[in-house]
């Protein structure tokens, strides 16, 4: 059965209230089918697509961000707390980028960040070339 079945029939058995979202990774954006992309956008309610493997900002994840500027659905971005962030000149434009996702890490480094405000960890992931908390 493929990821969007299971979605489809996620969804359809979630109370009517309720919001479904996903991470996707990186590599869906670039090399993953648009046609069956934009269906599985059309079934969820958020999509979150990862900056980060383990604890590390991806080298070169300028390259599929801009990928995304091809798929037909709205997206977040997810980064890392502590990893680098360089937002491209062309995402605050692109009508279907909705902002972003910080993932917290365990330990002190997290618990700092969990007293950061939202709109001080969003104020820092805006900011050219700056390292998240």
């Amino acid at each position: 059965m493929s990821a969007r079945c299971i979605m489809r029939r996620l969804a359809v058995a979630l109370p009517k209230r309720s919001h479904l979202s996903i991470t996707g990774l990186l590599d869906w954006s670039a090399g993953g089918d648009p046609a069956q992309l934009a269906q599985l956008g059309s079934i969820v309610d958020d999509i979150v697509l990862q900056t980060y493997q383990g604890r590390q900002t991806i080298p070169g994840y300028e390259a599929y961000l801009a990928s995304l500027r091809r798929l037909p659905f709205s997206y977040r971005i997810g980064l890392v707390e502590g990893g680098v962030w360089n937002a491209p000149a062309w995402l605050r434009s692109d009508p279907h980028f909705q902002g972003y996702v910080i993932f917290l890490l365990p330990g002190p480094k997290g618990l700092r960040a969990q007293r950061a405000s939202a709109a001080e960890l969003a104020g820092t992931a805006s900011r050219k070339g700056n390292q998240l908390p």
